[in-house]
Parts: C-alpha cells; structure tokens; sequence
C-alpha cells in the first residue's frame, strides 16, 4: 500500500508503479511516464515509470473513458459512464470503448 503522507506527485508515481507491477502485459517497455513534484522539497527530482505497450493503452483508455464520464455527467451529457456505457458492468478488455462523439 503507498504511503498517503507522500507530496501529490510521488503518490501518484508509488500508485501508478503498484498497479503496473501487479498487472503485466508484455515483456518489453514502449514508454516511460515522468512524475515531478513541484511544490515539494526536493521538488524536480523526476519519477520514472516504465510501462509495456498494453499497460499504456489500458491506462489512455482509463484515462479517455474517464474524461468521457465527467463530459456525459455536465448539461448536456448523455449522463452515461464513460467505463460501462451506462450498464452498471465492467466492460471487458476485448470491448470497444464508448463511441459517443465524447473521444476524440
């Protein structure tokens, strides 16, 4: 469990790094996502976190289909969760995502 005393950005960084180490998907790393607090002591100092390619399309699907569930939740939304489609179930790994015009 990481520790929640730690200053917002390596919070971040200790929760991404659990998650990708306890969830694999390839052997080979396609992308390092940098963390860097700024309004810490010791601030700049980076965090690196290496993710394999489908560790990186999980997390920008994560990522979308969140942004997709705050859009639908204002005026003029269509008030569905960007995650189930307004299903109330978890959409598995092999279902598209969302296609409501909200993705870019």
């Amino acid at each position: 469990m990481t520790n929640p005393h730690l200053p917002p950005g390596a919070l971040l960084a200790a929760a991404l790094q659990q998650l990708v180490d306890d969830y694999p998907t390839d052997d080979a790393v396609s992308v390092v996502l940098t963390v860097t607090d700024l309004d810490e002591p010791g601030r700049g100092e980076p965090i690196d976190i290496k993710l394999q390619p489908g560790q990186a399309a999980w997390l920008t699907s994560l990522v979308m289909d969140e942004g997709a569930t705050c859009r639908n939740a204002h005026p003029g939304g269509n008030d569905q969760c960007g995650h189930c489609r307004g299903t109330g179930r978890v959409r598995g790994a092999d279902e598209p995502p969302a296609d409501d015009g909200s993705r870019p």
